[in-house]
């Protein structure tokens, strides 16, 4: 048995839901070079992804490889000293992205 729950919004809704929201723009909020790391990690994303049949964002979201592209070089300590990206994704896919 099915049901369906519909909820009407008023017009006038200030909250845009996640979904919906424009991408962030990272070529404005990073450096040339951050840039062009979080680029060489969108590539390094997208082929484990198509490796494994998963959304690339399963693997690391953008946001995440915006903060890790900050890094001069990637680490397993600078890795493991992330603490807003969650461990049993660092140790899955953390070395493909090691790169010091």
């Amino acid at each position: 048995e099915w049901s369906v729950f519909v909820e009407y919004m008023d017009g006038d809704q200030t909250e845009v839901p996640a979904s919906r929201r424009a991408a962030k723009d990272y070529s404005k909020e990073l450096s040339p070079h951050e840039y062009e790391r979080y680029s060489h990690y969108r590539e390094i994303r997208k082929r484990i992804a198509d490796e494994k049949g998963v959304p690339p964002y399963l693997i690391f979201t953008n946001e995440e490889l915006a903060l890790l592209s900050r890094y001069e070089s990637l680490t397993d300590e600078v890795l493991n000293g992330v603490k807003s990206i969650p461990a049993k994704r660092i140790r899955e896919y953390g070395k493909l992205f090691v790169t010091g």
